[in-house]
């Protein structure tokens, strides 16, 4: 699963496959209309497989991957302190189908239903 132990103790390949895999299921993901130059706040979602697993250990990996990928297509125009804004989090467990559901909200206009990334954390 991915998680800062994971991110810390791999060769920089292995991270980059990773990093690539994640980008291409944001790509595949990704819905709504643009949100360039507004504040953002981002909630993930995250499932766990195994109960007390650290989740935050989890999102902290997921958030780095995913901003990088928004970013990259051009969702939001940069991942910094002044567009994403605030975050939140909640950890579930799902032995049977472990992801992290990520949501992008626009700050101006509080619309939910902007962006939602499904995530398999195999």
């Amino acid at each position: 699963m991915l998680g800062l132990n994971f991110y810390r103790n791999i060769h920089y390949s292995v991270n980059d496959k990773a990093k690539k895999f994640i980008t291409g299921v944001v790509e595949d993901n990704i819905e709504g209309d643009p949100i360039l130059g507004v504040p953002i706040h981002v909630h993930y979602k995250v499932y766990l497989k195994r109960r007390g697993s650290d989740g935050g250990n989890v999102r902290s990996v997921i958030e780095k991957y995913v901003l990088d990928a928004v970013k990259k297509f051009e969702y939001i125009k940069d991942d910094n302190f002044e567009i994403v804004v605030t975050s939140s989090d909640e950890y579930h467990h799902d032995k049977t189908f472990p992801r992290c559901e990520v949501l992008l909200l626009n700050k101006i206009t509080e619309k939910k239903e902007l962006k939602e990334i499904l995530l398999n954390l195999l």
